[in-house]
Order: C-alpha cells, then sequence, then structure tokens
C-alpha cells in the first residue's frame, strides 16, 4: 500500500454483491464514485472493489479503481472462521470509507472489524447500529437495483463532501473485462445467442414470460440470430 500524501482523496472500498447480475448493476455504481472529486484540491478518489474472486477477470485493466481485493467466499473468507481474516485483508486497504453492497449484517461485521471509519449501507438485518451513513432499505424491486446502489454512493460522497459528477458512461466501458473475449468470426453464420431467462429467487427480478417472448422473436427478425 503506497504511503499517503496530504493532497490525497480518500480511499473507498466498495464491496460489491456476490450475485453476478447484482455485480453487474453495480457497475454505475463504480462509475459514480470515480468520478467524485473531493477536498479543496479537488482530488479524485482511491477506490477499490471487493468482489468474488471468479467476477475478478470482469474488471481487468479498469482505469476507475485503484485495485481489486479478491474475496473466498466459498474457501479462506467463508463461515464465521472467514470474517475476521476478511477483515484482516479489508484492514490492511486502510480505507477511510467503505460502501457495502450486500445487505447482510456479515459485510457490516467486516467493515467494522476492519476498522474502517465510515461505513455506508442499507439499514438491512440487524446492522443499524454498525453503519455511520445509513439508508433506509426500500424492498427489493421498488426501483431499479442499480438506482438503489446510486442512491448509496451519492450518500456517502455527500458525505465525504465531494461531488457525485455524473454518472453517465459508454456502456461497453462499464466492464472493461469483457472486451478481452474473442469475437467470432464474422463467416461462422449467424449469431448465437443465449437467454437466461430464469435466476435464483427470481420472482423479484425475472421477466415477465411475453416479454422474453418479443425479445426472442425480435432478435430472430430484426437481428437474424
Amino acid at each position: 500500500m503506497r504511503p499517503r500524501a496530504s493532497t490525497d482523496g480518500p480511499r473507498i472500498l466498495l464491496l460489491a454483491p456476490n450475485w453476478l447480475g447484482d455485480l453487474v448493476m453495480t457497475t454505475p455504481l463504480i462509475d459514480l464514485l470515480s468520478r467524485g472529486r473531493f477536498g479543496p484540491d479537488r482530488c479524485p478518489c482511491s477506490l477499490w472493489l471487493g468482489v468474488r474472486r471468479c467476477w475478478r477477470p470482469l474488471f481487468a485493466h479498469d482505469q476507475r479503481l485503484a485495485g481489486v481485493l479478491p474475496i473466498a467466499r466459498q474457501g479462506e473468507h467463508g463461515g464465521l472462521a472467514g470474517v475476521p481474516r476478511l477483515a484482516a485483508a479489508v484492514r490492511g486497504l486502510d480505507a477511510d470509507a467503505v460502501l457495502l453492497g450486500p445487505p447482510s449484517l456479515r459485510a457490516a461485521l467486516v467493515a467494522v472489524l476492519a476498522g474502517i471509519p465510515l461505513r455506508c449501507g442499507y439499514r438491512t438485518d440487524g446492522r443499524d447500529l454498525l453503519l455511520n451513513v445509513g439508508l433506509p432499505f426500500p424492498g427489493r424491486g421498488a426501483e431499479h437495483y442499480s438506482r438503489q446502489l446510486l442512491a448509496l454512493g451519492r450518500h456517502l460522497v455527500a458525505k465525504l463532501q465531494g461531488e457525485p459528477g455524473t454518472v453517465a458512461a459508454a456502456a461497453e466501458n462499464l466492464l472493461p473485462g469483457c472486451a478481452c473475449e474473442d469475437q467470432p468470426d464474422d463467416d461462422r453464420g449467424p449469431a448465437l445467442w443465449a437467454v437466461g431467462v430464469g435466476t435464483t429467487y427470481g420472482q423479484a427480478k425475472d421477466w415477465p414470460r411475453r416479454r422474453v417472448l418479443d425479445f426472442a422473436v425480435r432478435a430472430v427478425r430484426e437481428r437474424g440470430v
């Protein structure tokens, strides 16, 4: 970890949600935090992302991040014994603030044990007293999950006396690791798209079946899939 300079912006750790779909919906929040400017010198923050090890390649070469903290959810950081081990890894970042993507008590405990002074998240799972910036949870599905995360980001930036800036970004830049995937040659025939029509705990997140069907029909008719 590099030493701090008096002109450095705050170090922020974003603990990302565990599920892939939720992680994708976290990418506008990464953009928001990376655009914030702090203090009289208008310095950018040093933004770290705590993410499951299997999703780490999605953020390869992401210029918005100072670094990625891989989390072994089923390994060394799993179970009760994994809480202090993860807290020790987080403590090594010397973060000024953490934004808790997972709505769990476990995530808040890790932040407290790591000694992070500013802890931001939704007041869920009995963790109210562990948060410095806590918002009432509007409920899953009350609005798009990405907007709920952005609300947390704006409150955290305000607490750090920065400005949220703009969230707009080109979609292809939100997951830079995807740009490293090999693209098939045009002469291999029509494109093949895979549609995941179900989810874990799916009623809160699934598209209605009619919309899935309409999407598939348009893909075939308009894109030659």
